[in-house]
């Protein structure tokens, strides 16, 4: 059910703030599709993701993250030769019908953990979970709204009291991970845009997105 990189299925992506307001009214649904991820034991592995886009790519480009000082930067690239698909999204094919998961997101496979490449592929030799989770998104009527993640983002050390916060430059088309102090960041521009699922039950935040971020300064910025 995994295929290729598709450019329009990008293109089609919604806006972050259509997401956002969508997100308020589908949320509660977020528990039923961490159950599927639950019962196949991928929770340590795989994260549900919020589908939006912040700035247009070419039909040459992908989005590709890499890692450096503690932070993880998601950029326009089009030398995607070592990279790793984190990110996918349910499509249905209109001629044949068939569901597929397409990849939106990149992580560059040289420079991650080992374990993200074991996870990822620990995920494409599971087509029963790929399977199950596309008729739940189906079922629910949200697969334009939510995808899956694999959980990969060990590199950014989070500590204790601090969030994990993207933001977005849409001048120089680059998005920014970074551990922030809680304390030091609005919770009113703040929206969830990753979760996971403990294996006791629940519904967990992996990271936030942060409205202010269609400033350009705002890369870095220390609320």
């Amino acid at each position: 059910m995994l295929t290729t990189y598709k450019p329009e299925v990008f293109e089609n992506l919604d806006t972050f703030e259509s997401a956002r307001e969508q997100l308020e009214d589908k949320k509660d649904l977020l528990p039923e599709l961490g159950d599927v991820i639950r019962r196949h034991g991928l929770n340590q592995q795989i994260g549900i993701s919020l589908l939006h886009k912040h700035f247009d790519l070419t039909h040459e480009e992908r989005l590709v993250e890499e890692f450096a000082d503690n932070h993880a930067y998601i950029k326009p690239s089009t030398d995607c030769n070592d990279s790793l698909p984190y990110m996918w999204k349910l499509e249905q094919d209109e001629q044949s019908g068939e569901r597929l998961w397409v990849p939106l997101e990149f992580v560059d496979s040289m420079a991650t953990a080992a374990t993200t490449v074991e996870q990822a592929t620990v995920v494409a030799n599971n087509p029963l979970f790929l399977k199950e989770l596309a008729e739940k998104l189906s079922d629910l009527n949200v697969a334009d709204l939510f995808g899956f993640s694999v959980l990969h983002r060990d590199e950014i050390h989070v500590a204790a009291g601090n969030i994990l916060v993207e933001s977005t430059d849409e001048d120089a088309r680059v998005l920014t991970f970074s551990a922030l102090p809680r304390e030091k960041v609005d919770p009113t521009t703040l929206t969830q845009t990753l979760w996971k699922f403990p294996t006791n039950g629940g519904v967990e935040c992996v990271s936030d997105c942060d409205h202010c971020t269609h400033c350009t300064h705002c890369t870095h910025c220390d609320h």
